[in-house]
């Protein structure tokens, strides 16, 4: 199967689906890398990075879609190995990097 690495933002508007969202993310504590908590007044963000094969970070982010005062938005990448060896099918040198963050995939093959 093949595995990606990514990052999910999680906005909590409603602190009591604290419980739910804690336990979403125990179930999947095995495909995760870091997680980083930023509580407001408001509202709070958490921001989880993880490795884990396609499968598996969709439920991730499909169980915490379903909580309710959750907001959930995620960015995947396939890994990138330093021999040039993907898991994704794209080379690093594939790799450009635009302007407002985002990642897209050129084709630098000149035939």
């Amino acid at each position: 199967m093949e595995k990606r690495i990514g990052t999910v933002i999680i906005y909590v508007g409603d602190r009591q689906s604290a419980p739910q969202l804690n336990e979403v993310l125990s179930r999947h504590a095995d495909i995760i890398i870091c997680r980083q908590g930023f509580p407001r007044q408001n509202y709070s963000l958490i921001s989880v990075v993880f490795e884990g094969t396609t499968d598996r970070i969709g439920s991730l982010t499909g169980q915490l879609g379903r909580i309710e005062g959750i907001n959930v938005k995620s960015a995947l990448l396939p890994i990138c190995h330093p021999d040039g060896v993907t898991f994704g099918g794209v080379s690093p040198q594939q790799y450009t990097a635009p302007h407002r963050g985002a990642t897209s995939v050129e084709n630098n093959n000149p035939n």
